[in-house]
This record gives structure tokens, C-alpha cells and sequence, in this order.
């Protein structure tokens, strides 16, 4: 392994765990905002200071909020993730899809002319032989 791939190796691990540690980070913040908003929703009702149907439907729509916070990071961290993604495969020399369907339809392309130049082969062998025979 060269220099250059152990850099790029060891660029990939700690790319590869900041974003684990990010998403880590971001799912036990709502879990444990979850329980705490709870645990707060519960003495107020118990307190009386709250009606019980108006500490769910509160705790509803916090919790709600929170989904909503937490998808649009995962989008974001997801959206980061690919751009990654793509210029590592760049600087690594990797194919992209596009790359590898042009190839697949240069190849049935290929394949097609080569099938065609194989009949017209056997048909120039065919009249050879009859123009022998007669």
C-alpha cells in the first residue's frame, strides 16, 4: 500500500467516524430530549398546572417537532454522506453507474456487430462453396 492510499485509508476512517459519531449523537440527543420532555410533561400534569389530555396531545406535538428536526439532519448528514461519497469514488478511480451502463450498452453494441460480421462471414463461406461447385 502506498503513501497516498494509507492517507486516503485513514482519511476514509475518520470521515467514515465522524458521521457515525454525528448520527450517534443526534439519536441519543432525541431519545434522551424525549424522555426529559416526558418526565417535565408529567409533573406539570401531576401538579395539576396541566390537563392530562393537553399534556399528551403537548407531548405529541414536541415529540412530533423532534422527528421532523431529527429527519432533516439525517437528510442533511445523508446529503453531506453522498457528496462524500462520489469525490472519494472520483479520487479513487471508481466507475459511476452511468460509467458502467455506457459500458454495458457499448458492449451489446459490440456484440451485435460482431454477431452480424459472423453471418455475413458465414454466408461469403456459403457462396464460396457454391461458386466452387458449379
Amino acid at each position: 500500500m502506498t503513501t497516498e492510499e494509507k492517507k486516503t485509508t485513514t482519511k476514509e476512517r475518520t470521515f467514515f467516524g465522524g458521521v457515525r459519531s454525528m448520527l450517534l449523537a443526534s439519536i441519543g440527543a432525541l431519545a434522551l430530549g424525549s424522555d426529559e420532555i416526558e418526565a417535565v410533561v408529567n409533573k406539570l400534569v401531576d401538579r395539576g398546572e396541566l390537563a392530562e389530555q393537553e399534556g399528551r396531545k403537548l407531548l405529541r406535538d414536541v415529540l412530533d417537532q423532534r422527528k421532523k428536526e431529527m429527519e432533516t439532519s439525517t437528510d442533511r448528514i445523508t446529503g453531506v454522506l453522498e457528496d462524500q461519497l462520489e469525490g472519494l469514488s472520483h479520487r479513487m478511480n471508481l466507475p459511476t453507474r452511468a460509467d458502467i451502463k455506457a459500458l454495458n450498452t457499448q458492449v451489446a453494441q459490440l456484440t451485435l456487430r460482431i454477431e452480424a460480421l459472423r453471418q455475413a462471414q458465414e454466408q461469403q463461406k456459403e457462396e464460396s462453396k457454391t461458386s466452387d461447385s458449379a
